[in-house]
């Protein structure tokens, strides 16, 4: 009693937006006989052959009408205080976010197909804990101590298939379909430790702070742009022959699976900030503070 306190708070948010510029909709160049005549195209045609992303000649590229997007999250905080005796007093914070949106984008100049679509997944795990102590009326110390773990990923819609991109349909527009190229091989994560101390010495009108800040960086970077391929075609007749203007991907000479891309990142890489720094707060007067010190850091 009176010495363990203890707040926690959880939120959830569950929204859905409308997309606008489906086809057949107002100021849009996108006509439903337009979007329908490519779609069923591509569900009755051997379209670039069977081959790891079209095992079976066809593919569906998902709907063009009456389409959301949403956005999901669910966070959490944890506090923890703990006043341990009359010197020491311990502060635990903790804060949990998952959370996850769609990207289908419209405008009148551009149209995206259903299955372009992907979902933006974050998950983020900061721990944070401070321990304030307090030996003399001249001495003082703060040791802060914090974890944080970040993981980005991205999750396609559909079935995978090459990023399909059709031009000067209906005159200027721009037609996408297809797996977007990048979400094809998109998963981040991040790692952060954090070790920081301020020891304070107190004399007179004067503050003495003597510390070091401290920030550990792991980071895990595994994104691969047209992974899946693209393919470009200057018009909608060029597209109904199969008669593509540019065609670009990257191909992993060791394994091209997905399951291989995904788990393993393109460049793994350590980053260390470390500061040292000396201050000292004089209050010259009770409405004026002058401040100086010296400070190093090293990456």
């Amino acid at each position: 009693k009176d010495k363990l306190f203890f707040f926690l708070n959880y939120e959830n948010t569950d929204r859905q937006e409308p997309v606008f510029y489906m086809a057949g909709q107002s100021g849009t160049f996108m006509t439903t006989a337009i979007a329908q005549q490519i779609t069923d195209s591509l569900k009755s045609s051997t379209f670039l052959g069977k081959s790891q992303y079209n095992p079976n000649g066809a593919y569906d590229p998902g709907a063009f009408n009456n389409y959301s997007n949403f956005v999901k999250s669910n966070k959490a905080f944890l506090r923890l205080d703990y006043n341990i005796n009359s010197k020491h007093q311990l502060n635990i914070r903790n804060n949990y976010v998952i959370s996850s949106a769609s990207n289908l984008e419209q405008s009148g100049t551009q149209f995206q197909f259903g299955n372009y679509n992907f979902v933006q997944n974050n998950n983020n795990n900061s721990t944070v804990a401070e321990l304030k102590s307090r030996f003399s009326d001249k001495t003082s110390n703060s040791l802060i101590l914090g974890a944080t773990f970040v993981h980005d990923y991205r999750d396609p819609s559909g079935s995978l298939f090459p990023q399909i991109q059709i031009n000067g349909v209906n005159g200027t527009g721009t037609v996408l379909l297809g797996t977007n190229r990048e979400a094809g091989i998109f998963n981040m994560k991040q790692k952060t430790y954090e070790f920081t101390d301020n020891f304070n010495y107190y004399k007179g009108k004067h503050t003495f702070t003597l510390g070091t800040h401290n920030e550990l960086y792991h980071i895990d970077y595994g994104f691969i742009n047209s992974w899946n391929g693209r393919f470009d075609y200057s018009s909608l007749s060029n597209f109904f022959a199969n008669s593509p203007s540019r065609m670009r991907a990257t191909y992993n000479l060791n394994d091209n699976s997905q399951g291989y891309n995904q788990n393993t990142p393109v460049s793994s890489f350590n980053v260390l900030m470390s500061s040292l720094y000396i201050q000292d707060e004089w209050a010259i007067k009770d409405n004026f503070k002058l401040s100086y010190g010296i400070r190093a850091d090293i990456s």
